[in-house]
């Protein structure tokens, strides 16, 4: 009989329609791809969050978007992680990267936020920069002096949605890639993607 590893997987983005296609959501993009992809029922709201539960290969998976709104991501994770008594380091989150080209995905473990609210929020919660990112290319603003809080909260162009789709692809597999076989070895496969 094997032991049933628990993971929680996070979509960082922010709740309601408004946000739906930002670019900052697209941890929630990916999170429902994945969801989809896990074939997960909808879910309930607790946590201060929607949270699905999933099983894939060994492992039971939560699958948590925040309703906190971005800055405050960090307090529903921890709520989920205090109420299952799980580590940081099971945790995986799938977040927006401006330091990324549109349509990349690479993973990391641990480090700084990069100056993302949302990790930001996490680690100062958590008390720990431990968990797994999934990290989504949205580039920066095309143009030097426009803002990145209106670029982030701006919605992909039609030409965009196509590379965000790739990526979407991308890190689903990422996702799945580090429950079954751990950050290493997802890293190792899916960093090297072009």
């Amino acid at each position: 009989m094997h032991k049933v590893i628990n993971w929680v997987i996070v979509g960082l983005g922010n709740p309601g329609e408004t946000y739906a296609l930002h670019r900052h959501n697209v941890g929630f993009i990916v999170l429902d791809a994945v969801k989809k992809a896990l074939d997960a029922p909808k879910g309930v709201v607790q946590f201060s969050s929607q949270v699905a539960t999933a099983s894939y290969k060994e492992a039971r998976v939560y699958l948590q978007k925040p309703m906190t709104y971005m800055n405050l991501s960090g307090r529903a994770v921890k709520e989920l992680l205090s109420f299952y008594k799980l580590e940081v380091e099971k945790v995986i989150v799938i977040h927006d990267d401006l330091d990324l080209p549109l349509g990349k995905v690479k993973i990391k473990q641990g480090g700084s936020s990069g100056g993302h609210n949302g990790l930001k929020s996490l680690s100062e919660s958590l008390g720990s920069d431990g968990y797994v990112r999934v990290r989504v290319g949205i580039g920066r603003p095309p143009f030097e002096k426009e803002a990145v809080v209106n670029y982030v909260l701006s919605p992909f162009s039609k030409a965009e949605k196509v590379l965000v789709e790739v990526a979407t692809d991308v890190a689903v597999r990422a996702s799945l890639l580090i429950v079954e076989k751990g950050a290493v070895v997802a890293m190792n496969e899916i960093n090297g993607l072009v």
